[in-house]
């Protein structure tokens, strides 16, 4: 408590109370108590049906597995359709098991991602939004690095389909270690301040037949951090790293600080 100057805060459990460094009087000041709205455990875990529910400024924490998103979706054959995340602290919501639908929901204005999905195998994200998300300015490169709109990982069959990747404070998608046969169609993919498209450390399927795709897809003024203040020139529309067996066609790439790399 005696530590807080002006521009921090500081929470007093003990005495239920918020003490912040600079005066409240002209502004909004606004706090949340709970760390997520539905975590759906057990073992097996069971299947969610999320529909046509907002989920806002939930006090979601990136360092801790339960609290890390609104949602957090376990089971498999989850379903989140035509649902909203707004503006947590954190990232708006996670799955980790196979069968996940996603479609017609925005994920948007969270602090550090959108969405992850992690094992996700014969999963769909359709028709959604996900923007303006790394509102916190997490770390965008490096070891440490998962920030962005939609992050994947070691999933197989996960298909992106007619979805929006809108000026994220990082990589709007991106495919991150052990991912197989993705597909990435009709997307339309702007104004992220890193990669628009990042499939890296992707695409090895040691019983062959691996094929990823990624086409169709509209790829406009990325690379937005470089435009700023020239950092990130190894960025790209579409970029692939440590990746095989991925086929890139009829893709339209305009004004990105780098087209394909």
């Amino acid at each position: 408590r005696a530590a807080v100057t002006a521009g921090k805060f500081f929470v007093d459990t003990s005495n239920a109370q918020l003490v912040i460094g600079d005066n409240p009087a002209t502004k909004t000041i606004e706090a949340s108590i709970y760390d997520n709205a539905l975590w759906a455990a057990g073992s097996p875990a069971v299947a969610i049906n999320v529909k046509g529910v907002g989920f806002r400024r939930y006090a979601t924490a990136p360092n801790n597995t339960i609290s890390l998103a609104a949602v957090v979706a376990t089971g498999a054959n989850s379903v989140i359709e035509d649902s909203v995340f707004l503006y947590n602290a954190s990232t708006g919501f996670i799955a980790n098991n196979s069968g996940l639908l996603v479609k017609n929901s925005v994920s948007a204005y969270n602090g550090w991602k959108g969405a992850n999905l992690n094992g996700t195998h014969n999963s769909t994200i359709q028709s959604s939004t996900f923007a303006y998300n790394n509102m916190e300015d997490f770390q965008r490169q490096g070891a440490a690095a998962a920030a962005g709109g939609l992050k994947i990982t070691n999933g197989a069959n996960v298909k992106v389909i007619g979805s929006t990747f809108d000026s994220n404070e990082a990589n709007g998608l991106w495919y991150d270690v052990g991912n197989t046969n993705a597909t990435i169609v009709n997307n339309l993919v702007k104004n992220n301040a890193r990669n628009g498209i990042f499939f890296e450390i992707s695409g090895t399927n040691s019983n062959g037949g691996d094929t990823n795709i990624i086409a169709s897809n509209r790829v406009i003024g990325n690379v937005q951090d470089t435009l700023r203040d020239n950092k990130f020139y190894f960025s790209a529309g579409i970029k692939t790293s440590s990746s095989t067996n991925v086929y890139i066609f009829n893709n339209t790439l305009y004004q990105n600080y780098g087209s394909i790399s």
